[in-house]
């Protein structure tokens, strides 16, 4: 019988998100707390992230 797995399989994280970005604020204000709508498995990608991924789909 042959293997039907694929030849390659690529890992890849999400690309930036916006909870990426809070966080990245908070920590250069040395604030306790991220700034950020959103639970934080919920937030939006940021604009970099959006083409992060889209270069990646690409």
């Amino acid at each position: 019988m042959k293997q039907k797995w694929p030849q390659h399989i690529w890992i890849v994280r999400h690309g930036q998100s916006a909870g990426d970005v809070a966080r990245d604020a908070a920590e250069a204000e040395k604030q306790l707390l991220i700034a950020i709508a959103e639970r934080d498995v919920d937030p939006p990608l940021s604009q970099l992230g959006a083409r992060q991924a889209q270069a990646l789909g690409d």
